[in-house]
């Protein structure tokens, strides 16, 4: 099938031809995590288009709607986990979109480490309460 087909065939589910353009340069995964956002209904309800150099970052003259600053994201890095961080402060400015896709997948990963490393502590914790109810 050609791209323009695809896009024809996708556009009656809201994908304009952007959106179909990003979904092919990001294999329909997130970029970040590369979970499949086609797998299922869970997945493809966390679909969303994050913008690298966050609009928060108020840089004059940035086209933050550029296509190169596009990025396809699970709901979990694009919100929770990235949110407007800035791949800057650790790449630097005009760096490639690769670099800012790569320093923002160790972000996520870092604080993807921190995040769960504090479920196990919760769940230890719900853990000893369910215990404690078992023996009431």
């Amino acid at each position: 099938m050609e791209k323009d087909e695809l896009i024809q065939k996708l556009s009656k589910y809201n994908f304009d031809k952007t959106n179909v353009e990003l979904a092919i340069r990001a294999d329909f995964k997130c970029e970040y995590c590369e979970k499949d956002m086609l797998s299922d209904i869970d997945n493809y309800k966390l679909w969303q288009i994050d913008h690298i150099i966050p609009k928060s970052s108020q840089y004059e003259g940035f086209d933050y709607e550029n296509f190169q600053n596009k990025a396809i994201s699970c709901t979990q890095c694009n919100k929770d986990l990235k949110s407007k961080w800035n791949p800057h402060s650790i790449v630097g400015k005009n760096k490639t979109r690769e670099q800012y896709i790569l320093s923002i997948k160790e972000y996520i990963k870092e604080k993807r480490k921190n995040k769960n490393s504090e479920v196990y502590e919760i769940r230890k914790i719900v853990d000893s309460y369910r215990k404690t109810l078992k023996t009431i």
